[in-house]
């Protein structure tokens, strides 16, 4: 099993440390993702056979010091060709989203590799709120006529 694993993205560096698979169930993780991936997508990762109490599945578990435990796992009888992102229950809609993002980064996958997420993704190149927003036209109130 891989000791650690930095992965480099835009401006930064993120150190993963892999966790036992059997710590899913501790963390209360939840699905968050589903991708159009294979675990050999992500070779320099170690993926181990578990279960969560439901089903059995292949997985690997890391924990990012920015962001805390994540995983990916393959269920059994999940639909060939995909592959979930587990984070822990209740975690917040940003949290979801660096995680999802930064497992695109480990399987160097775009975007539309992104199936199914608990949270809506942000579209990439869109303009913030701010400028998203078109100014509202002031109208003169209108008087009643009677």
């Amino acid at each position: 099993m891989l000791k650690s694993r930095r992965t480099v993205g835009p401006g930064r560096t993120t150190i993963l440390t892999p966790i036992a698979v059997d710590e899913v169930t501790a963390l209360n993780m939840e699905s968050v993702a589903v991708l159009k991936a294979t675990p050999d997508r992500f070779a320099k990762l170690s993926f181990s056979r578990g279960g969560d109490g439901f089903d059995d599945f292949d997985g690997a578990v890391l924990r990012s010091a920015a962001l805390g435990p994540f995983g990916l796992l393959r269920y059994q009888g999940q639909p060939s060709g995909t592959i979930s992102v587990v984070a822990p229950a209740g975690a917040p809609p940003v949290r979801i989203n660096r995680v999802v993002d930064l497992v695109l980064r480990l399987g160097h996958l775009s975007e539309g590799a992104v199936e199914w997420s608990l949270r809506p993704r942000p579209a990439k190149g869109a303009a913030s709120k701010r400028q998203a927003k078109a100014p509202r036209s002031v109208s003169a109130p209108r008087r009643a006529v009677g």
